[in-house]
């Protein structure tokens, strides 16, 4: 048990930095698909579900084609959030 290993962490900016949140965004986030909620929580056209994925308010919907669509849940004229 007088075995020592080191370990090694990120540098504590990789955390804290805003240009490094903006990569993750883009290369992790933004790039990929992203769990928001089972399709259960909208079987019927109409029903919704919102969510943030890394800062950006997100509206799941079921159309009337039965088809679910994401939206930025962002107003275009006064930028507020729409639900």
């Amino acid at each position: 048990m007088d075995q020592k290993t080191t370990t090694y962490t990120l540098p504590a900016k990789l955390y804290h930095e805003d240009a490094y949140f903006k990569v993750e965004k883009d290369k992790i986030f933004f790039n990929e698909w992203q769990w928001v909620g089972r399709s259960e929580l909208v079987k019927s056209h109409g029903q919704f579900i919102t969510a943030e994925i890394a800062n950006s308010p997100i509206l799941i919907i079921r159309d009337n084609s039965n088809v679910l669509r994401g939206f930025h849940n962002v107003c275009r004229h006064r930028a507020s959030k729409i639900l």
